[in-house]
């Protein structure tokens, strides 16, 4: 007999899972009732549908997809105010990554392949960090900048008892090159994810410019890059102010890292280009976005111009990058 069933094996079919077997099967974690309103049956909804706003007391989901306009222009404050933590880290993070030729070894033969920016994370953190790479790129030619799996980095950098190599990855044990003069990015929503924190402490014993991104700025992650919440700033943390999100579905998760990474790029060009943008409390979005407003340069020019990293963006396309960055935002 198959399980509890009575019936032989060969006879046995599954049941199929109806609407009514799994309404009494449901157990809802976030409300005493057996079937809240908010999930209501066709018939008892005469449009057929379910109002966000319907949903939003008892779905997660929904709320994190109402709280996106509102975080969007949260992040916008928060990156045009000099004085914030992610501007602070933000800043140290483009002054190391414009001195690149100074730091590098200047034996191209010592230097070999070392690698610039290593961003690593895993899911859909690694899949921004790659879109981030593939931008920033762009931006500087001259920057050897990676985004990697959190796994196959630990795999690459651990040492001892569970040591997994990554042979099926484009870098190896001699080729994947990390030293003192890296810069590394780890990138992790809740930032307590196994191996991106783990990788982050291995980085840590190739180089002290390591760099962590999560929801805020009091988690592991943090700690793993030597930040701990009664040291004085570091300035390589950065925050994407999503806070937690228990929710399955990585909705405002993925938005508020994508418009964070979008703000730190935009603050790598501003540096290289010495570009001053218009602020939004002055102008407002709608001024920045659709008056064109004119981007004036500023005349703090850097004494070892020959010596920074070479950037291919103009002052137009930086005003374009500000403006596209802030007509994401879509709330009243």
């Amino acid at each position: 007999h198959f399980g509890s069933s009575q019936l032989p094996e060969e006879k046995w079919v599954p049941t199929l899972l109806s609407e009514a077997i799994f309404r009494d099967r449901l157990t809802w974690l976030i409300t005493e009732e057996k079937r809240p309103a908010a999930y209501a049956s066709k018939n008892e909804v005469k449009d057929g549908s379910c109002s966000l706003e319907c949903r939003s007391g008892s779905d997660i989901v929904a709320m994190d997809l109402e709280e996106i306009p509102r975080l969007l222009n949260e992040i916008d404050l928060c990156w045009e105010d000099a004085r914030s933590l992610n501007v602070s880290s933000a800043e140290h993070f483009a002054e190391l990554l414009l001195t690149t030729p100074m730091r590098r070894p200047s034996n191209m033969l010592q230097r070999g392949h070392e690698i610039d920016l290593l961003v690593f994370g895993v899911e859909s953190s690694l899949w921004l960090a790659q879109q981030f790479c593939a931008d920033l790129v762009r931006l500087f030619p001259d920057l050897h900048a990676v985004a990697m799996s959190a796994n196959v980095v630990l795999g690459l950098l651990q040492r001892g008892p569970g040591e997994v190599a990554a042979f099926n990855w484009t870098y190896g044990r001699n080729s994947f090159c990390v030293g003192p003069h890296t810069v590394g990015l780890a990138v992790s929503h809740s930032g307590t994810t196994y191996p991106t924190v783990w990788a982050a402490r291995f980085m840590r014993m190739q180089t002290k410019h390591v760099f962590g991104m999560s929801s805020s700025f009091d988690t592991l992650l943090a700690v793993s890059i030597g930040q701990a919440p009664s040291q004085p700033f570091t300035r390589r943390l950065l925050s994407t102010l999503a806070g937690v999100r228990p929710a399955e579905a990585a909705t405002v998760a993925t938005v508020s890292m994508h418009h964070t990474l979008s703000h730190l790029l935009l603050r790598c060009a501003v540096q290289a280009t010495n570009a001053q943008l218009p602020l939004l409390q002055e102008h407002g979005r709608n001024g920045i976005v659709e008056g064109g407003l004119g981007l004036a340069c500023s005349q703090n020019r850097s004494a070892n111009t020959a010596q920074v990293l070479r950037c291919t963006a103009s002052l137009a396309s930086v005003q374009d990058m500000h403006r596209l960055l802030l007509s994401l935002y879509f709330g009243a």
